[in-house]
């Protein structure tokens, strides 16, 4: 009796620790190397959430030519940080212009505006974590769009013409 509890017991530990150990693996990335504070990441995860583009003088001198992702809630756990890392799980695209492209924004970014934002779903590649404590994010190449934004919206400049801040 005793020997099949203890049987039972250790197959279900076993179980367990498979699914716990597939969670992890879920996020779709490895670590390949560190160099200062750039952790480098091959592999492909599947991704929700928000994008923005800032077009403004002042966020483009902070995230320069960048269009960014905000992840959502549900897949905020496929972004690699480590346990202390805090972050709010984003991180901006490699190649601006693809993805200005690939998320059918060409016209839109030739607009005088400050921002363009909207839902989509993506595959990444090639995260890059930055650990750096400034003014820097994490970037990844986008491997395609897997659901096109339904909704852009776009945020106007001030009457005039006049700067968005």
């Amino acid at each position: 009796m005793h020997t099949n509890l203890l049987l039972a017991l250790t197959l279900a530990l076993s179980l367990a620790s498979a699914s716990w150990a597939g969670t992890k693996a879920d996020t779709g990335f490895k670590k390949m190397k560190q160099e200062g504070s750039l952790v480098y990441y091959s592999g492909t995860t599947s991704l929700e959430g928000e994008f923005w583009y800032p077009i403004s003088v002042s966020e483009r001198e902070m995230i320069g030519d960048q269009i960014c992702f905000n992840v959502a809630e549900q897949d905020a756990h496929k972004i690699p940080r480590d346990s202390d890392d805090t972050r709010s799980p984003w991180f901006c695209f490699k190649d601006t212009q693809t993805v200005v492209r690939e998320f059918g924004l060409t016209e839109f970014a030739k607009l005088q505006v400050c921002e363009l934002k909207g839902k989509a779903s993506i595959e990444v590649t090639n995260y890059v974590v930055d650990k750096a404590q400034t003014d820097t994010n994490d970037v990844a190449e986008l491997v395609k769009l897997v659901k096109k934004p339904e909704t852009v919206t776009v945020k106007l400049l001030a009457e005039g013409g006049e700067s968005c801040e």
